[in-house]
């Protein structure tokens, strides 16, 4: 029976090797990417590689994309958001902003400051 343990380690070699680094250093990154996401640490064992891949290649850029998110979504729980909306954690910050002047100025009662 695979457990997650098994299943996780699974995950971090197939990782390690299409990101050609060590699997310690990709169970490192994976502990780093679930400690700024929280609601994402019980989905990375079912993420798709393909998705998970770029997160754990740039954790510092994530980390750099949850600061930005968090200026543009003050008052939301931004890691359920973003664990609930993957588009958050791969498409350009410059278009995640568009989307939100585009509502904006569709709905301007909306408080985005909380």
């Amino acid at each position: 029976a695979w457990d997650d343990e098994g299943k996780a380690r699974v995950k971090a070699a197939v990782l390690a090797r299409e990101l050609e680094m060590p699997p310690e250093e990709v169970q490192r990154r994976l502990e780093a990417v679930a400690q700024l996401l929280p609601p994402l640490r019980e989905k990375l064992l079912v993420m798709k590689t393909a998705e998970l891949g770029p997160l754990v290649a740039d954790v510092e850029g994530l980390g750099h994309r949850v600061v930005r998110l968090r200026l543009l979504f003050p008052s939301a729980d931004l890691p359920r958001l973003m664990g609930r909306n993957k588009f958050l954690l791969t498409e350009s910050l410059e278009a995640v902003e568009a989307r939100v002047q585009r509502a904006l100025a569709l709905c301007p009662s909306l408080d985005m400051a909380g």
